[in-house]
């Protein structure tokens, strides 16, 4: 079972914030079933920015919205061709983005805690420990994640204190882990939200270097990119009519490495890549948590078709791997794939295609 392989292993964490009282949990929804737990998170989610997109005439639906995004045009599949010719972000909210009683600028302070390319060690010092205690004890107090533990506990018959939820959290997303038995110092939060990059150095560093980025899953990430010019934005790529959901972005990229002296070192390609825009950090972290247990205790595989705001999605988890190939204890990536609008069940997108964002 999932707590005998878990709870046995993990060591106690300090946690630095109050754990939310037993006044505010007693207002969460008790009726939580599978088909309204995804909504039920979404709406809770008191940290969310609002979003708009242009209208087919150029115009923004909703000016006034935290985040105004800007798709404009089709990407075109090929690592040279940059048909965008303007920032995905034209506009995001940094006084609610950069306000330090929301979660995002805990989350923020830990995105540089990783090295970029996969084969480099990673070693996580005390203060990044620190960081992580933080933010997850900063996260747990939010409704988003209450509900998570609550479904976890009551549908999927867990009994996962705050404590031991808090535990589990940092396990599935921050303990180091070997992926397949080959590939070292790997961990949830650095895939998923960071992005992994796969690239050779040169001795001669005369030809420009270029590589492939997995992962990579988060606005914030590519927003704070974006604004330092690290990521360029190549157009939208999505199966279905997404530029009529502001909530999500399929899309191309071109992500730089640079070096301490802001050089760039390496340009990694993604040909696919996709995110919820608009959700805080707890809010994707909580329905992501909650289609780890369910694939653990066997209900889904490796996807789960929800519906959010009359959205339908796939919500896709891969749990890590072990060296024999078998499912492993860790999450190893998370992203939404949009499948229509209008909450009508759309037909299940090919494998290869959700294996191509991945």
């Amino acid at each position: 079972m999932f707590r005998s392989i878990f709870l046995g292993l993990l060591v106690p964490l300090i946690i630095v914030s109050p754990v939310p009282s037993q006044e505010s949990l007693s207002t969460l929804p008790v009726d939580l079933t599978k088909e309204n737990v995804f909504q039920r998170i979404w709406k809770s989610d008191e940290n969310q920015l609002s979003v708009s997109r242009r209208t087919k005439t150029g115009e923004w639906e909703n000016p006034e919205a935290d985040i105004l995004l800007d798709e404009q045009v089709r990407a075109s599949g090929e690592r040279a061709i940059d048909l965008a010719m303007r920032p995905l972000f034209h506009k995001v909210n940094e006084s609610k983005l950069f306000d330090p009683n929301r979660t995002y600028v805990s989350f923020m302070k830990l995105l540089d805690n990783y090295a970029i390319r996969t084969i480099d060690p990673e070693f996580t010092t005390e203060e990044e420990e620190a960081e992580q205690q933080y933010f997850l004890s900063q996260i747990l107090q939010t409704r988003p994640m209450q509900i998570a533990r609550n479904y976890i506990n009551q549908t999927l018959g867990e009994n996962l204190s705050e404590v031991q939820f808090y535990q589990v959290l940092h396990r599935l997303w921050f303990e180091l882990y070997t992926n397949r038995g080959t590939i070292d110092f790997c961990s949830g939060f650095e895939h998923v939200f960071v992005g992994e990059g796969k690239y050779k150095l040169l001795q001669d560093n005369k030809r420009e270097i270029f590589g492939d980025v997995s992962g990579y899953h988060s606005w914030v990430k590519f927003y704070l990119d974006e604004k330092n010019k690290r990521v360029n934005f190549r157009g939208y790529n999505y199966d279905s009519q997404g530029t009529m959901n502001p909530n999500i972005v399929t899309l191309q990229m071109i992500y730089t490495v640079m070096d301490t002296l802001g050089e760039p070192i390496a340009k990694l390609f993604k040909r696919k890549s996709g995110f919820f825009v608009g959700s805080s950090p707890e809010c994707e972290m909580a329905m992501a948590t909650i289609v780890f247990f369910e694939s653990v205790h066997g209900k889904i595989s490796d996807k789960r078709q929800v519906t959010i705001n009359g959205a339908t999605y796939n919500l896709v988890l891969y749990r890590s791997a072990d060296s024999d190939g078998s499912r492993g204890d860790f999450i190893r990536s998370f992203y939404p794939i949009f499948l229509g609008l209008d909450g009508v069940e759309k037909p299940d997108m090919d494998p290869s295609i959700d294996e191509g964002l991945k």
